[in-house]
């Protein structure tokens, strides 16, 4: 480590501009902040605000504070320019994204060569960050910004941030500071000279890290072991009968848990599935929340699992309830059964992902080893990197990947390491995964992993005799989507590069050839094979362009128009008859061929190239798994497509769709039945089969879930919650609320979210069935609520759900208004949450192709597949507002039709039994205080 605090002696230039917009071709600056620094000496500053000769809009007066006068009095850039100019120098640029201020430094003829940004730097020196946000990053490095969004308040914590990741790099040992710089060298970016610079101007380092990630950190802790070589089930002492006594007020668990509380439907669920997976039944249990299902449905399989030497796989829907169950659920179960019985130490649990989770080592070492980077790719190249010196799991959940690294992350992940040649030999973080898996008795999933190994052939997950299905109101629709498939002009614009664009395999195979040793015969084959791909390429890519362009025509010409958002055309034997869907098949026909002639150049390559791989020889074997995912992937896209061109599937249905991007068109396919997918596929194989969810029934009735799930023969339980819901919610319903599509049904609706939260005083959440919905009531109630001193934030307007809900959460008196995800899985800090509005029944749309093709199916679509589907959605929102046995609350249905229709008490029936409060819109407020107020 270095000694003492290391100083940068680099003169550098702190800069933040405010601007009218995000775009430099059409926006404006209006405000710039620039401190000039050494070290922690400031030299000078520079601050100005800039008439952009426009009007500013209201998210930006709100967003900065600068008002319309302020910058109608300022000096236009111009005038100001020249001093800019020499304030800045030659020095480099030190920005929080500081390519959004250069380029609009550029638009004014101002040019920066050198630039270090802190975003940037942060991702690469903190991987493991939860987000790179200046507000998130000052914050974790215990720096405050008492002025966000002000130029030169957010330059003087920009400036700040930097030398706090200086600090961090110069930290570091030489080899990591020599590659990081050599790897930004390779993508031209600045921070090369920094990284440099650091490491030649700091104190010598007392020690050293060895950086060879081929051999570091291989997982001796998680050796493949045989499941139960070492536990055999005559050693337990611990019998099936003894599960109960676990739960009891003084049993096992009390003296392990903090807070444990006895609960006698949890007693009855362990009773069930322990019945079940003994009786070899497939059994479905929805467990009202607080029940505590997890523990239930854990402890038996544990104890069955170490006594009778067969695997369980828990699957779940949520990264929330797998790291519940990982790191706090099934550990405090362990400690309790290791108490009465010690054989239960042996016992062994695992977290098992998919494939793209990992990084693949030698992926990774072949992206470093390139000649040239992009800036992306050498981002990522540097953030591994400096991860790699700290993970022994290499599981991407560890480092935070950003929607714009994913690109960059495919490139080294174990999805694209298929035929890998190392897999028996070098260490790799995925073989490990799936070894550990192999030794444990329990193994967690996801519902996606857990469908997708099934079908792609058991290749993953190990095999396994019990299954628990967590979540489960969440299968069908993960089935729908794994068994389904989808296809878009931007994913096979991405293929395309694969074939041609920068690393891309016909790229890599002449890099190869220029490289390798083999022999010139070899070579001239493999040399004509790589003009004739690039030939085939070009056919490729330009059928692909007519195929599109008859696709789009096809959807502009069948469109009826039912839906305003996008286009969006079911595909029947009618519509595929025309002359539009012809032209459609016509130009398919010589993408097929094409694609054809790809596939079989690439078997000829793999063929005829002599990949001898030898030890040590990276390039060969990369080359190798490269040709292997590209065929493969030349083979899925020519599948795919020919799947579209089948008439009459009556087991599936078909549609394309073209929404807010246009020049992305999606074909997309889904089983109609997936029911009958997963019976076949998955219970019929398995010992026994647990489903459970706290929202399951209709009415009290699991038939629909029966059903739905393809369910014919299983046990049923319905337990309800141990919640006091009539003391905890009061369910509050106006009697007047105006019909959704009243003239002044926009204006109650605004009116009636303010008035609920002032009688809360904050602590609300609205949620919505659309985001238009939602940002017309955010655009109704924000500068109301606003003038009261409440905060408004809106999902897709104020942050991502995550960054959305630790602002809610620190300020009370806020407004969540929430949509898709905030339905379900969301867990709020207790108290956090004290209103939720539902402003309209959760029915789907009935244009959605799925569900009109599985509405077609049932004889009275509505009550026997719109009105349970929408009744399980509203039993999810409703379920948000209380999680412990502390919350209390209101709930506030604002959507007529529920006193109104007869289908209304469908789901008032579905929710449990609470106070109930049914009165005008102008009492509500008034009921409302006075029930909080006498609790």
């Amino acid at each position: 480590m270095v000694q003492g605090i290391f100083q940068y002696n680099e003169i550098c230039v702190a800069l933040d501009l405010e601007t009218t917009g995000l775009d430099p071709n059409v926006d404006e600056i209006i405000e710039i902040g620039a401190i000039k620094f050494k070290g922690d000496t400031v030299i000078d500053t520079f601050h100005s605000l800039v008439n952009p000769y426009k009007e500013l809009s209201p998210f930006i007066m709100e967003l900065t504070g600068i008002g319309q006068e302020q910058v109608d009095e300022a000096p236009p850039f111009a005038s100001i320019s020249l001093d800019l100019i020499t304030f800045l120098g030659d020095h480099p640029i030190v920005g929080q994204n500081v390519f959004f201020d250069i380029n609009f430094l550029a638009k004014n003829g101002i040019y920066k060569e050198v630039s270090y940004d802190t975003r940037e730097m942060a991702a690469i020196l903190m991987p493991q960050l939860r987000e790179y946000s200046l507000a998130f990053l000052s914050s974790s490095l215990g720096l405050v910004n008492n002025e966000p969004h002000r130029a030169l308040s957010d330059t003087k914590v920009t400036l700040e941030t930097f030398n706090k990741l200086v600090q961090i790099a110069s930290s570091m040992n030489e080899e990591i500071l020599v590659e990081l710089s050599i790897l930004q060298a390779k993508a031209g970016n600045g921070l090369a000279g920094l990284f440099s610079r650091i490491r030649n101007s700091r104190p010598e380092i007392t020690s050293q890290i060895d950086i060879d990630v081929s051999k570091e950190n291989s997982p001796e802790n998680f050796p493949a072991v045989g499941l139960h070589n070492d536990v055999v089930s005559d050693e337990i002492e611990f019998s099936v009968s003894d599960i109960s006594e676990l739960f009891i007020e003084n049993g096992g668990l009390a003296s392990t848990l903090q807070n444990y509380k006895y609960r006698s439907q949890q007693v009855a669920m362990a009773k069930s599935v322990t019945s079940a997976l003994q009786s070899k039944q497939i059994l479905i249990v929805e467990a009202g929340t607080g029940v505590g299902k997890s523990m239930a449905y854990l402890i038996p399989s544990i104890v069955l699992a170490m006594r009778e030497g067969k695997r369980v796989i828990v699957s779940t829907n949520t990264i929330n309830l797998q790291e519940q169950l990982i790191n706090k659920d099934i550990p405090n179960i362990l400690e309790a059964l290791s108490r009465v019985d010690d054989s239960f130490l042996q016992f062994r649990f695992a977290l098992l992902k998919g494939r793209d989770n990992y990084v693949c080592r030698r992926l990774f070492n072949n992206m470093r080893s390139s000649l040239t980077l992009s800036r992306e790719d050498a981002k990522m190249a540097c953030k591994i990197l400096v991860w790699m010196q700290q993970t022994r799991s290499g599981d991407r959940s560890e480092v935070t990947i950003e929607n714009h690294d994913l690109a960059s992350w495919s490139r080294i992940s174990s999805a694209t390491s298929i035929n890998c040649p190392y897999r028996d030999g070098a260490p790799c973080f995925l073989r490990d995964a799936r070894e550990t898996a192999e030794g444990s008795h329990l193994v967690v999933v996801n519902h996606a992993l857990l469908l997708r190994d099934i079908i792609d052939g058991n290749g993953v997950i190990p095999e396994y005799d019990y299954l628990i299905i967590d979540e489960a109101h969440n299968l069908e629709g993960e089935a729908t989507r794994q068994f389904g498939s989808s296809i878009s002009r931007l994913s096979l614009d991405e293929y395309l590069s694969s074939i041609n664009g920068q690393n891309g395999i016909i790229e890599s195979i002449r890099s190869y050839l220029v490289e390798s040793k083999s022999a010139t015969s070899t070579m001239n084959i493999a040399d004509e094979i790589v003009l004739e791909m690039e030939s085939s390429y070009s056919r490729l890519r330009d059928n692909t362009e007519f195929f599109w362009d008859a696709v789009s025509n096809f959807l502009a010409k069948n469109d009826t128009g039912a839906d305003s958002r996008q286009l969006t055309v079911r595909l029947n034997r009618e519509n595929m008859s025309n002359r539009e869907w012809h032209a459609v098949e016509v130009t398919h026909g010589n993408v097929d061929l094409a694609l054809s002639v790809i596939e079989n150049n690439l078997d000829r390559i793999y063929s005829r190239l002599e990949l001898q791989i030898i030890e040590d020889e990276t390039a060969a074997g990369v080359l190798e798994m490269k040709i292997s995912n590209v065929w493969k992937s030349t083979r899925d896209v020519k599948e795919q497509l020919r799947s579209f061109m089948v008439k009459e599937q009556i087991d599936k249905v078909l549609w394309v769709s073209q929404g807010g991007n246009q020049a992305n068109v999606v074909m997309n396919s889904a089983p109609i039945d997936v029911g009958g997918l997963l019976n076949t596929a998955m219970y019929s194989k398995k010992d026994s089969v647990v489903l459970t969810s706290a929202t399951l029934a209709i009415q009290g009735n699991l038939e629909y879930i029966h059903n739905n799930l393809g369910l014919d023969s299983a046990e049923e339980l319905i337990l309800g919650s141990s919640f006091d819901y009539p003391n905890a919610v009061l369910l509050t319903i106006p009697t007047d609320m105006p019909q959704i599509n009243a003239w002044d049904h926009q204006e109650s609706l605004v009116k009636a979210i303010i008035d609920i939260c002032q009688a809360v005083d904050g602590n609300t959440m609205v949620l919505f069935t659309s985001h238009a919905s939602l940002r017309l009531a955010r655009n109704g109630v924000k500068d109301k609520l606003k003038a009261l001193g409440y905060q408004v934030l809106a999902q897709g307007v104020d942050g991502t759900p995550r960054q959305l809900m630790a602002t809610f959460e620190a300020n009370q008196r806020s407004l969540l208004l929430g949509t898709s995800s905030f339905w379900e899985g969301v867990d709020f800090q207790q108290g956090s949450l004290k209103a939720l509005i539902i402003p309209r029944l959760p029915f789907n749309v009935p244009t959605d192709p799925i569900f009109a093709a599985r509405s077609e199916l049932v004889d009275n679509s509505f009550n026997d597949y719109a009105l349970p589907l929408a009744a399980i959605r509203f039993r999810q929102g409703f379920g948000r507002l209380i999680r412990s046995e502390e919350d209390r609350g209101i709930v506030a249905i604002l959507d007529r039709r529920i006193l109104s229709r007869s289908y209304g008490k469908v789901f008032l029936e579905s929710i449990p039994e609470t106070a109930v409060a049914k009165v005008s819109l102008r009492q509500m407020p008034v009921e409302i205080n006075r029930w909080l107020n006498t609790r």
